[in-house]
Parts: C-alpha cells; structure tokens; sequence
C-alpha cells in the first residue's frame, strides 16, 4: 500500500477496510503484520483486532483450505469490531466467554431481537438474515427522526406506535428503533396500516411482525409482504396477515 501523495504532498490516511483486506487476503503474504505509517492511522481497536487476527491464522495448519476457509470469518469479526461503540467494546470485553463475548457484540452491532434462543442454530440464521435484511431495506431509525420524517412530535410517534400503526423494534442497549422499510419517500408505507394493525391486534410482537412484513411466503408468489405492498396488491397482504392472525391465536 502506497504511503505517499500524488505531487509528493502529504500522505493520504489509509482506508481501514483496504488495510484489513490487505492483511486477510493480499496473496504475496496475507498474515503480515501492517506496520509503518499505515499501522499507526488505523484505530487502535482495529489495530487489536488485525493483531488478534493475524495470530489466530498463524495457529492454522499449513492448509490452504483451511486458512482460506478462516478468512471470511475473521474479516466478518473485524466488521463486526468496527461497528462497535466504546459501550458496546466493553460489554463484550466483560463477557464471561468468548461465545459470550460474540453475542454481547452481535447484539450491539446489529438489529436483533433481544430475546433470540441462541441455542437454536435454525433461529440465529433466521435471526441474522433478518438483520442483514434490515440493514438492505435502510437500517433502524430513532424516534426523532421517525418524526421529522412524519412532520410529527416524538408523542405522536409514540401514540401511533401503541395503537399499531409502526413497528418498533426492541435492541439491545439502545431502546426502541423503527425499521426503516416501513416508511416510504413521504410518510409510511402504502397500505401498511390495516396489515399492520391486524397483526398488532392479534397479540403479535414486533419482532414478529418485523418478520412477517419481510420475509417471503408461498401465498405471495415467494414474494415477501413489504415488497407485494409496493406493487400496490394490498388485498392480497391482507389475506397474508388474516392468516398469520388466525395462527397466533
């Protein structure tokens, strides 16, 4: 990696994410310390963790697949560190075990729900998907920016909240958040409400709606509901929360 400008004028800070590639996967050496100046731009807890990663490959056998297999698991933790905050970093510094520790930071990092079985793989991998799905569809918003979005008060996003008209999702450490896909270019989604309060009045967790809106199902072509909303078919999103009403009870 270049350290010098263009002109010869001062050197440019690295892109962390380039020097982490560079390590993980920089076939002319990939477990090479970074050192130099470009270690020395790196955040110090990403200084740690290229440290901690570099050893962890250096204890694989001298297997290829085997180190190759590893790579993307270890620059997953490096993303995973850098989304931490300094709360976050602490609280998984604290946990008693390492499996511990990587559920302290997935909760921090990510939108999970708080109450997930991690002893149930087929519920973790439904857990991350979901996640990532969030993330896709514009992440988490606070209630301050659900109301600017609305031209509303945080109260009114509040009551609108209680009788089912968002979803707001419980997260770990930071309260309450509103998924963002639920929300269209100005104000909510088309069509959301009457799907939305019916699975509200029928008991539905937010976390269960969450998943019910985003998740495809067989009687919508293997279409999720969010999506069908988009296409204006409300009747048959309808249908869809008529029937998972009628499963929850």
């Amino acid at each position: 990696m270049s350290t010098g400008a263009p002109g010869g004028g001062a050197a440019a800070p690295p892109d962390a994410g380039q020097v982490v590639l560079r390590v993980l996967v920089d076939p002319a050496g990939p477990w090479r310390a970074v050192r130099g100046p470009a270690a020395a731009t790196l955040p110090p807890v990403l200084r740690r963790a290229l440290r901690a990663a570099e050893a962890c490959l250096a204890a694989l056998p001298a297997d290829p697949s085997a180190q190759a297999a590893a790579v993307p698991l270890l620059a997953a933790t490096l993303d995973l560190v850098e989304r931490l905050d300094p709360a976050g970093l602490r609280a998984a510094h604290a946990a008693p075990t390492p499996a511990a520790a990587l559920r302290v930071a997935l909760l921090r990092a990510l939108p999970l729900d708080p109450a997930l079985d991690w002893a149930d793989p087929a519920a973790v991998t439904a857990a991350l998907a979901l996640a990532a799905t969030i993330e896709r569809e514009g992440g988490l918003w606070d209630i301050d920016r659900v109301a600017r979005h609305l031209g509303v008060t945080p109260a009114t996003v509040r009551a609108r909240t209680r009788r089912g008209r968002l979803v707001a999702l419980p997260i770990a450490a930071r309260g309450r958040r509103y998924p963002a896909w639920q929300f269209a270019n100005r104000g909510v989604l088309p069509d959301l409400a009457e799907s939305l309060a019916m699975l509200h009045g029928a008991g539905l967790q937010p976390w269960a709606q969450c998943r019910f809106f985003l998740t495809a199902r067989d009687d919508l072509a293997g279409r999720d509901p969010r999506t069908v909303l988009l296409t204006g078919e409300r009747v048959a999103v309808v249908q869809a929360a008529r029937q998972e009403r009628a499963r929850a009870r």
